[in-house]
């Protein structure tokens, strides 16, 4: 993506604003998903990386791993 550790970590980057408008919806639609279930069917979008270019991912998510009753997990795969 471009983004260093620090960045990325430090919430300096908002996964939302990685994402081009016309992929939002899907989004929405993973997050209905997980509200329902503890996982969300895998889907393809697009992240815009820093230089600008975009990148499809493949996005694998599921609801609260740890247990914890907070969060979510997100495998992308490139």
């Amino acid at each position: 993506m471009g983004y260093s550790r620090e960045e990325m970590a430090g919430g300096l980057v908002n996964w939302e604003s990685l994402t081009p408008p016309e992929y939002l919806p899907l989004d929405e639609h993973c997050m209905r998903q997980l509200a329902d279930a503890a996982v969300a069917t895998p889907y393809v979008k697009e992240y815009v990386r820093k230089d600008g270019c975009r990148i499809a991912v493949k996005l694998f998510n599921a609801r609260d791993l740890s247990g914890s009753g907070e969060g979510v997990a997100l495998i992308v795969k490139i």
